[in-house]
């Protein structure tokens, strides 16, 4: 009888087992842990590729990861980092729905090499979940800062943060790549200054290139570690 205290029985015990095995999985799986993805099949990302053709297409430029604390999802990043296949594909689109001329299209490309060949920039999809503040990365006073780390290991701070408004035409685009895409979604196009390499007949560096989103809930780091892909395809 004294020993019965420790007896568990045979249902129980099945329920005992089952309780430590998902809170090992829950624990294996990152929760209080920033973590990142280097493939898109949105493990720990918010977003899901539409079909397989556009996620074939971004798989270079495209990245995901998640913060957690507690057991709860603190923040969750997508990125993409607009590179001339991006930026092509988009221009293209715009194009064909809005039928402009071809003269219209090559200075929209012109633009966009020149923007290319001279900045880093992505588009940052964020969500902290329905019952946390919003993150406001453009606003002066927010919680979150985002940097750079570039090719060459030089921490950069953005040149600019823009807030890509619902209603916008690069906003409904996304709304047609991607599912998950939802009022609790802060999306934003981050610039950075970047070296016109080819141009000055300069090798990227050997660092890995790493976005950088921190704030005193924590950091999420998505790489992209062949740095060369960000200097690849001026689209000439």
């Amino acid at each position: 009888m004294e020993n019965s205290r420790f007896f568990i029985p045979p249902g129980r015990y099945i329920f005992s087992v089952m309780g430590v095995s998902l809170s090992l999985a829950l624990f294996l799986s990152g929760c209080s842990t920033a973590r990142e993805r280097d493939e898109p099949s949105n493990i720990v990302g918010n977003l899901r590729f539409k079909n397989a053709e556009t996620q074939e297409r971004l798989e270079s430029s495209f990245r995901s990861g998640s913060l957690y604390r507690e057991f709860q999802t603190e923040l969750v990043a997508d990125v993409i980092f607009a590179d001339m296949d991006f930026r092509t594909q988009y221009s293209q689109t715009l194009k064909d729905r809005f039928f402009y001329a071809d003269s219209a299209f090559q200075e929209m490309m012109a633009a966009e090499r020149d923007s290319y060949e001279n900045r880093f920039q992505f588009y940052l999809f964020l969500n902290s979940g329905i019952n946390s503040k919003p993150v406001r990365l453009h606003k002066g006073n927010s919680a979150w800062k985002v940097l750079l780390k570039d090719d060459d290991g030089q921490l950069l701070a953005p040149q600019q943060v823009i807030s890509i408004k619902a209603d916008s035409t690069v906003f409904r685009y996304f709304e047609e790549t991607f599912f998950g895409l939802d009022r609790w979604t802060e999306v934003y196009l981050v610039s950075f200054p970047k070296m016109d390499k080819a141009r000055l007949i300069k090798k990227p560096g050997d660092h890995p290139i790493q976005l950088v989103l921190t704030g005193l809930a924590g950091t999420i780091t998505t790489s992209w570690e062949d740095g060369k892909v960000f200097y690849a395809g001026r689209g000439e």
